[in-house]
């Protein structure tokens, strides 16, 4: 699709070349045997229209060059650079004719013969700069072509400067029909030189609107509406990630989008890749042209309206941990706090420990607490398929398990064994019917020695669980 594009571009350009060229020619012959100030003004603002539309095929054809290592941004701003060149050859123009306008007004008089084909060149130059300019604008805005569109923007200044020309032309006809002696004679007759500093100050106001805007691009300037345009887009659609900051610069036929976006701080990096993703379509989606960089920033909850185990569990979430058995305590001075925090079972010791001190200071920083006690435990929820080393069928698992339970004194009976998968793990659930007169900790302690045995015996098993339930039935 960009090579397509390109080549559109580069036979826009071409075209304008060869049109150039014809009506620098047809222009500067009728010029001469005229001796029209207004025509020759015309061809050589013709001429430097070639000499533009030759820098502006060159210019295409240079930004269609792929990125590389010496312009990792690519080759598009030299569009700019062209457009700028462009600016300084419509200043020399000018600058000419208003020299040979005031002259010829004031000091020196030059005879301007009419002929009928001396109207048919400056007919034909406008209906082609016409053509040529609604052409080369189309193309431009299709494809966010700078160059082009200030050719385009050059030769709608030929349609005026043309039309005017052709006034002046018209008046001196009409000066042939007014008495010599007539004050409307000699207005006349210096029509031609009147239209010819028109044309200047027409080129002069577009060179200076186009060196503004190739000098905005040059210097990395951005667009406020487009900067508008993004932020609104955002809060439209992605409310939850608040941009923290928006970068927009004019890369040519490129924007280049650079937004620092806030996200949950105990996102993974994978979901905060995705977030990345998200918002680069977002902003694409409203600037198709764009090249987006989205940089993801840590949020900071305030956490001191929240409740301490709430705390915790955010803090957990951001060191990338699970925990379960929260206890707080009361110590002398201040609360304690016990938990088991979960690490991916097939993690070094040293490794998960480092990771759990640093979920431990964070506690400690953010509730001030007495103490902070955080049991190691797997978390085989997080372990690869490749670490598994043995693969056993449901049918062997049951009868495993059911070993395991009938050889406790305490197991009265098995009432239900619940064998699944957690991800691409399976997990056991077991239910049992125990003395109900046992005490709570002894019923934590039967239940942590069976799933310890039965973990022991099936190393595959990601998680187990074993749930005691009350019996009164005395065991057989």
């Amino acid at each position: 699709m960009e090579q397509a594009a390109h080549q559109e571009k580069s036979h826009a350009a071409l075209s304008s070349v060869l049109w150039s060229a014809f009506l620098t020619v047809i222009k500067l012959w009728a010029g001469i045997v005229t001796g029209s100030l207004g025509i020759i003004s015309e061809a050589l603002h013709s001429g430097l229209d070639l000499m533009a539309a030759a820098m502006t095929f060159y210019a295409v054809k240079v930004a269609s060059r792929p990125a590389d290592e010496s312009h990792p941004y690519g080759h598009e701003k030299v569009e700019n650079l062209s457009a700028l060149a462009e600016t300084a050859l419509l200043l020399v123009t000018c600058a000419w004719i208003v020299w040979e306008a005031v002259d010829r007004l004031f000091y020196n008089e030059a005879e301007i013969t009419l002929t009928w084909w001396a109207f048919a060149v400056v007919a034909v130059s406008l209906l082609v700069d016409v053509n040529r300019s609604a052409m080369l604008r189309r193309i431009a805005k299709k494809h966010k072509s700078q160059a082009l569109e200030a050719d385009a923007l050059h030769f709608t200044t030929d349609i005026w400067s043309s039309a005017v020309v052709l006034l002046g032309l018209f008046c001196i006809w009409l000066a042939h029909l007014v008495p010599a002696e007539s004050a409307w004679h000699g207005l006349l007759e210096r029509a031609d030189a009147i239209a010819a500093l028109f044309v200047a100050a027409l080129v002069c106001s577009v060179a200076f609107g186009l060196a503004k805007r190739s000098i905005h691009a040059l210097m990395d300037g951005g667009s406020s509406s487009l900067t508008r345009q993004v932020l609104d887009a955002m809060k439209k659609n992605a409310p939850d990630y608040p941009v923290k900051r928006i970068r927009l610069r004019d890369g040519g036929s490129r924007i280049f989008v650079e937004l620092d976006v806030e996200a949950p701080a105990e996102l993974h990096v994978d979901d905060a890749h995705d977030v990345a993703e998200s918002i680069e379509g977002i902003v694409k989606h409203e600037l198709p042209e764009a090249d987006v960089i989205v940089h993801i920033e840590p949020a900071r909850e305030n956490l001191s309206n929240m409740e301490p185990d709430m705390i915790i569990h955010r803090l957990a979430l951001r060191h990338h941990v699970r925990i379960h058995g929260f206890y707080a305590g009361h110590g002398k001075q201040a609360p304690c706090y016990f938990m088991d925090v979960e690490i991916p079972a097939d993690w070094p010791l040293e490794r998960g420990y480092h990771v759990v001190e640093a979920f431990r200071d964070s506690i400690l920083h953010e509730l001030k607490p007495e103490k902070v006690i955080c049991r190691i435990e797997p978390d085989c929820r997080d372990m690869e398929t490749g670490a598994i080393a043995e693969q056993v069928s449901p049918e062997e698992v049951r009868l495993k398990v059911n070993l395991i339970l009938q050889q406790h004194r305490n197991i009265r009976k098995i009432l239900k064994l619940d064998l699944t998968r957690e991800a691409n793990f399976p997990t056991l659930t077991c239910v049992c019917s125990v003395d109900a007169s046992l005490t709570i900790r002894e019923c934590h302690q039967i239940a942590s020695q069976l799933e310890n045995q039965i973990e022991n015996a099936l190393h595959h098993l990601g998680r187990v669980t074993v749930i005691l339930k009350p019996s009164k039935q005395n065991r057989n």
